[in-house]
């Protein structure tokens, strides 16, 4: 039995958290769970804004790859080519 406890690493209570480090960091532990459970809870304060919408009916969209400054119109797409990749035009 004395082979046993020689060869196993001797550790000191110095290097052994003490009962308020433990307590502490339960408590951290358990506000952050608690505050992340509330966050499911918040909705997002910007989801209207319209730069965050897909396109609608009337919106204006610019070819990436060609004048930025003149708006797509139908007669630019061409049926069953490649897709044009756009961005809403201001």
């Amino acid at each position: 039995m004395k082979d046993s406890q020689a060869t196993s690493p001797a550790r000191s209570d110095a290097d052994a958290p003490s009962c308020e480090q433990r307590r502490q960091a339960l408590k951290i532990a358990v506000i952050g769970m608690a505050g992340l459970g509330l966050l499911r809870h918040v909705e997002p304060t910007f989801a209207d804004e319209a730069a965050d919408k897909r396109p609608q009916p009337g919106d204006r969209l610019v070819d990436i790859n060609g004048d930025l400054g003149k708006p797509l119109r139908i007669d630019d797409i061409k049926l069953a080519s490649k897709p044009i990749l756009a961005f809403p035009f201001d």
